[in-house]
């Protein structure tokens, strides 16, 4: 409420056209109220205006929204991610130990204002990821996949979000903690790195990840999946390191699985004999009753994409479609990237996080 009056105050004399659009980007974007609010905060800090309750309520703000527009731009190619928000309360160490912990739909991350502000920014935004992301799935892959996947994603978040921290991060977070588990840390960490370059951490990676997390909730616990990331991020890296032209196999199946990828991308297949691609999914995909299944190819190739996933609709509902970058090697060295569609197909009956 205190940030809207600050912002009231300021705003208020503007036009009434320059307001109304103002009004409406804090509808569309909640979230930039903070931004706004925080940038604030931050000026009066610079000029000694209420200087300490000031820096407070900037820093509070500058997290919480540098990390809440993250989480949005995740959602944009994870749209059933239960990823909650985050809230920044302030206490006093001689008094009550940092911790965070859930609270409704928010992770509760407590700082004390005594310490610096690149370090409080690292430590809740490292303690954001490790308590919200894949909250389901954590309980069943190994102590090295968890740990490597929330120093990435707090790596990704300080690099796109506040990049000045990350020395800080690197020095206290990512290379004490690539030292454990004889080094799988760092090897995961790697992997994801090709992978996110790749195009597809967080459409095809994460988003089995979260969608696997909701199926196995609840159940013992299986070594099976924790194999089968394993197999799926080795997949990926060999897409990652496929060449224009190369005749390799680009499908993901196996048997047990619970996903198959299908990578529309051989011109000639798409372009000649485009029926091979159906007899692909009518005899190797849907019989297997995947959980999900993921349709992979380039943007100019949508509505094969389309008419594919349309044999898949009784048995399965569409989860996302989503146009985005992915890098594309050539044999001469050289590298660009191309738009990708990607289509995600949920086995219906399962549920998303049941």
């Amino acid at each position: 409420m205190v940030d809207l009056i600050i912002l009231y105050l300021i705003f208020s004399s503007f036009s009434t056209l320059s307001l109304f659009i103002i009004i409406y980007q804090i509808v569309k974007n909640p979230d930039i109220v903070e931004k706004w609010a925080s940038l604030i905060y931050k000026l009066f800090t610079q000029i000694g205006i209420f200087a300490g309750w000031a820096r407070k309520r900037y820093i509070q703000r500058d997290i919480q929204s540098r990390i809440n527009i993250f989480v949005r731009r995740i959602v944009a190619s994870i749209p059933q991610m239960e990823f909650k928000k985050c809230r920044i309360d302030w206490v006093d160490l001689d008094k009550i130990d940092k911790k965070t912990f859930l609270e409704n739909d928010q992770v509760i991350i407590r700082l004390s204002n005594k310490a610096e502000d690149n370090e409080n920014f690292v430590h809740a935004t490292y303690h954001f990821v490790s308590t919200s992301l894949l909250m389901k799935a954590k309980r069943y892959i190994s102590p090295s996949q968890r740990e490597s996947l929330d120093l990435f994603v707090t790596g990704k978040i300080i690099e796109e979000e506040k990049i000045a921290v990350r020395d800080y991060y690197l020095e206290n977070y990512a290379f004490p903690n690539f030292l454990k588990a004889s080094g799988k840390i760092k090897e995961y960490y790697e992997k994801y790195q090709i992978i996110e370059e790749l195009g597809h951490f967080y459409t095809i990676l994460l988003n089995e990840l979260d969608l696997i997390g909701g199926k196995v909730y609840g159940k013992v616990k299986d070594a099976s999946l924790i194999v089968e990331v394993d197999q799926l991020i080795e997949f990926l890296l060999e897409l990652a390191d496929k060449k224009v032209g190369e005749d390799k196999n680009l499908n993901f199946q196996r048997p047990n699985s619970n996903l198959a990828v299908v990578i529309v991308g051989k011109n000639i297949k798409v372009h000649e004999t485009p029926e091979v691609y159906e007899r692909y999914i009518n005899g190797k995909i849907l019989p297997n009753n995947f959980n999900s299944i993921y349709l992979v190819g380039s943007f100019i190739n949508k509505n094969l994409i389309e008419q594919l996933s349309a044999r898949c609709l009784g048995s399965y509902e569409i989860l996302l479609r989503k146009k985005h970058p992915v890098k594309l090697k050539y044999r001469d060295g050289s590298d660009e990237y191309h738009d990708t569609y990607t289509m995600v197909l949920r086995k219906r009956g399962n549920g998303i996080h049941g």
